[in-house]
């Protein structure tokens, strides 16, 4: 799912229920064995929210074209090093009775530590923690 989460409130897949808070976000699930979602023994959670480099600045304007009157941005300053990226706020629930483990990576892929999952019958839930940006749900 990409594009404006926050206002399409609660999207309900096949295997996958989210729930986002950014304004713009884009979260994908994805199988890492070939398996279906349902019963894949390893599946990778990446989400992806608005990054600017620090400094970045835009104002709104309206201008004219072909086709009428128009509003948008522009961009003031481009901004520097180092860039800044806005926490996820996303919830996702996964029917898939296997996974028990959520490890989270860092942007290298390196394992970066554990998040909490919550299950309810077939079914996990997944907070993805502040800073995160790829989680690894696993069955050991």
């Amino acid at each position: 799912a990409t594009g404006f989460l926050a206002r399409a409130g609660t999207i309900k897949l096949a295997d996958v229920e989210l729930t986002a808070g950014n304004d713009y976000a884009t979260v994908m699930v994805v199988s890492m064995d070939g398996l279906p979602l349902r019963t894949s023994k390893k599946v990778l959670v990446q989400v992806g929210t608005v990054a600017r480099p620090a400094g970045w600045k835009d104002k709104p304007v309206t201008w004219s074209d072909k086709q009428g009157s128009r509003k948008g941005f522009e961009v003031v300053s481009f901004g520097k090093a180092p860039w800044m990226i806005i926490d996820s706020d996303v919830s996702l629930t996964l029917a898939n009775a296997t996974l028990t483990r959520a490890t989270i990576l860092n942007p290298n892929g390196e394992p970066a530590g554990q998040a909490d999952l919550k299950r309810e019958g077939g079914k996990l839930t997944l907070r993805m923690p502040p800073g995160a940006m790829y989680v690894v749900l696993s069955s050991q």
